[in-house]
């Protein structure tokens, strides 16, 4: 059998050694293939769960909990004019939600929660853009949409630029 070609650092042509060996062998993810849907009265679990464990410093949980949320998505407050929620599934699996929510008669902001374990791997950005290709084609009346990332948020800020979005503003609170 061969043996495992030796990866080398691209600028300095080093081979890496110790504890960061193991970082710089591992392979890559491939492509998230990324599936949207309406959420259900039974995804209130998991997205509960995403909604706390998507959470960081920058981008606080929404304070979803999973009775509220299985009794509003069965009522369809998720599926409203004024919002609208969408699970996130990454190769098959539960991984993350995306609110759009209008803020006037021309103007609409997402949301998006992605599990940690997925981020990486281009789902945020496919996510952001068929949010926005279905947002667009369904509501002729919707002129803007637009996405909120703290100023230190630098990945979810490259999301948002890879998605298509451009920085209008910069926020310092959440």
């Amino acid at each position: 059998a061969c043996p495992r070609p030796v990866r080398r650092c691209r600028a300095s042509g080093a081979v890496p050694r110790g504890p960061a060996a193991a970082v710089a062998m591992a392979e890559p993810r491939g492509r998230a293939e990324v599936h949207l849907r309406m959420p259900v009265a039974d995804d209130a679990g998991w997205m509960a769960d995403v909604d706390t464990s998507a959470a960081t410093a920058f981008a606080p949980p929404l304070g979803l909990t999973a009775d509220r949320l299985a009794t509003e998505l069965a009522e369809g407050a998720w599926a409203t004019d004024d919002r609208f929620a969408w699970a996130v599934l990454v190769d098959g699996e539960p991984a993350g939600f995306a609110v759009v929510v209008r803020e006037g008669p021309e103007d609409a902001r997402v949301q998006l929660r992605i599990l940690p374990a997925q981020r990486g791997r281009g789902a945020g950005r496919d996510v952001l853009r068929r949010l926005a290709d279905h947002h667009f084609a369904a509501d002729g009346a919707l002129l803007r949409l637009t996405g909120r990332a703290h100023e230190r948020n630098v990945p979810m800020q490259r999301v948002f630029h890879a998605a298509g979005f451009r920085m209008e503003a910069r926020y310092r609170d959440t």
